[in-house]
This record gives C-alpha cells, sequence and structure tokens, in this order.
C-alpha cells in the first residue's frame, strides 16, 4: 500500500483563509492526479492531505498509520538556501523514527 500526501506547509504567519482554500483546492488537484497514475499502474494507494509543519506532519502520520516506510523526495537545494529555509526531507529523516528513503 501506498500513502500519497501532501502537507500544506503554511508556519510562522498569519494566512488569509482563502489562500488555505487555494492552496487545499491544488492538493487535492494535485493528489487525485497521483492516486490516478499510481491506480493506472496497478498500485493500491489512498491519499491523504496534511496541515502544519510538513517535516512534523508527515513524521506524525507515517507514525498514525504504522508506515513500514517513509519516502521523500529532495529538491536539492544548495548549502546556504538550506541554512536558511530548512530541508524537509532532513527534518523527517531527523524526526522519523521509521526509515526514512530520500529521493533526489
Amino acid at each position: 500500500m501506498v500513502d500519497t500526501v501532501t502537507a500544506l506547509g503554511i508556519k510562522g504567519a498569519a494566512v488569509h483563509g482563502d489562500v488555505v482554500a487555494h492552496l487545499r483546492k491544488k492538493a487535492e488537484g494535485d493528489v487525485a492526479a497521483a492516486l490516478s497514475k499510481a491506480r493506472a499502474e496497478g498500485v493500491a494507494a489512498r491519499s491523504e492531505i496534511l496541515e502544519g509543519d510538513l517535516a512534523h506532519a508527515i513524521v506524525e502520520y507515517a507514525d498514525k498509520i504504522d508506515a513500514g516506510l517513509i519516502v521523500t523526495g529532495s529538491r536539492g537545494l544548495s548549502t546556504l538556501k538550506r541554512a536558511f529555509l530548512g530541508s524537509v526531507s532532513m527534518g523527517i529523516a531527523t524526526l522519523s523514527k521509521r526509515p526514512v528513503l530520500i529521493v533526489k
């Protein structure tokens, strides 16, 4: 079973409800497309959209469903950008007690 998760990572600032609604609608479309592709290839898949701090939300969800592995992508930020912006994949790897596979 593959779980496709899109987390809306809005933290540290007040965000207008319309912006959150727009992001949620976009996430729903993106997740539906990914789910459709997975199922078309014969992959048993389900989806969930999470809100909050990305790394924490993904790790908490993985714990909730007792995931055997967390697979996440790496955007390949430079060292300087990563120092200022942080790295979601690195945060997941640091926070999780489960195996994490970071794909570049």
